[in-house]
């Protein structure tokens, strides 16, 4: 279990950070978290939240091209 929280956290700020497109006080909200803790986790965890941010962006675009 000890090994799969840290997994688990990464991906539910990762899919906020997405979902929020990159706003940390908008996915701290989502997860039911305050900015600092999101802020302190993502830290512990590595999380740029910059490159979620390009990493969703390219997402979309990929979506945008294939219903082109």
């Amino acid at each position: 279990l000890n090994e799969i929280t840290p997994i688990f956290e990464k991906t539910m700020i990762d899919s906020a950070l997405k979902h929020s497109a990159g706003g940390k006080r908008e996915a701290a909200i989502l997860l039911g978290w305050g900015r600092n803790t999101l802020t302190e986790n993502s830290n512990n965890l590595a999380i740029d939240a910059n490159q979620v941010l390009i990493q969703s962006l390219v997402w979309l675009q990929d979506i945008e091209r294939s219903h082109e």
